[in-house]
């Protein structure tokens, strides 16, 4: 009861004294759907700020013994990563988590101002920061981000690991390695089919969460904006127009993004034993993904 009075003090407190952005929003999202080119096309507009990830997890440095809170996560001691706050390693309490949320939407001079957050984790390891989004309630506008095709996704994740192995831990193709390192990966695709199999189940598993987590968003039907992957793919200006209309901003602005499709649309070429993908995708009843997207 006490904590609660106080959380809602807080809150009004924070409201009375700072000068917040006209439009603060959020992206929702699953990894490999896009959201670094979606973040990528709207910090190019003169009037969006939009950030990245600002809250993550990383592994616990080995041998440390912090009485601070971690986190388990995929059979790891992970610890949350806020922003400034990522050379902590205690990791960020709760005031400082929910006061970067607010420095995000504040202490800018564009319209729109906000950021990404990922399902898979941090929704989990977040939830302070989960609590205190809800609770602006209609003022926050709020971007839905979906990739269907579970397949590609799928192709997508493991493609994800040669990129790292190239570009030093990095999960996304950025235009400057056009011209740094010539070619991006001059190899097609050769996909492990148990890792292929266990992936696809792990992601249809998962979406049904996605789906429940976000409806806590829904609230307000006029605050939100679902947007497809394959949409922003092969409709990139009549779904960019769509964003920057939901975020009130100049929706004839031209658009850029710094990002790379690493993973081509043509799978049948790109991947070297594609022959023994489909005969699996049709073998596990994942067939139905094998369309373009």
């Amino acid at each position: 009861m006490i904590q609660s009075l106080t959380l809602s003090i807080e809150r009004a407190i924070r409201r009375f004294r700072v000068r917040r952005c006209e439009v603060p929003f959020v992206i929702l999202f699953r990894e490999r759907s896009g959201s670094t080119h979606l973040c990528s096309l709207l910090q190019s507009h003169p009037d969006v700020h939009c950030r990245m990830e600002n809250f993550w997890l990383r592994p616990l440095p080995p041998g440390h013994n912090s009485p601070h809170p971690t986190f388990r996560f995929r059979e790891r001691d992970m610890i949350r990563v806020v922003g400034t706050y990522a050379s902590q390693v205690q990791g960020p309490t709760r005031k400082q988590a929910v006061q970067h949320l607010h420095d995000i939407f504040t202490r800018r001079s564009n319209k729109a101002c906000g950021f990404k957050i990922k399902q898979e984790s941090q929704f989990q390891c977040f939830a302070d920061v989960i609590d205190e989004l809800l609770h602006m309630g209609p003022e926050l506008r709020v971007i839905i981000l979906r990739r269907r095709n579970l397949f590609r996704k799928a192709i997508s994740h493991l493609n994800m690991q040669r990129i790292q192995e190239k570009y030093r831990g990095r999960a996304n193709l950025w235009q400057q390695d056009l011209t740094s390192k010539g070619q991006l990966l001059d190899s097609k695709i050769q996909v492990d089919i148990r890792l292929l199999v266990g992936k696809m189940n792990w992601l249809c598993n998962e979406e049904a969460g996605f789906e429940n987590d976000i409806r806590q968003f829904q609230k307000h039907p006029d605050r939100f904006l679902d947007v497809e992957y394959a949409d922003l793919l092969h409709q990139s200006n009549a779904t960019m127009t769509r964003v920057l209309e939901f975020l009130e901003v100049d929706p004839e602005q031209s658009l850029t993004s710094r990002i790379c499709k690493a993973t081509p649309i043509d799978l049948p070429s790109a991947i070297e034993n594609y022959e023994q993908v489909k005969q699996a995708a049709r073998r596990h009843g994942f067939d139905h993904f094998l369309v373009d997207e």
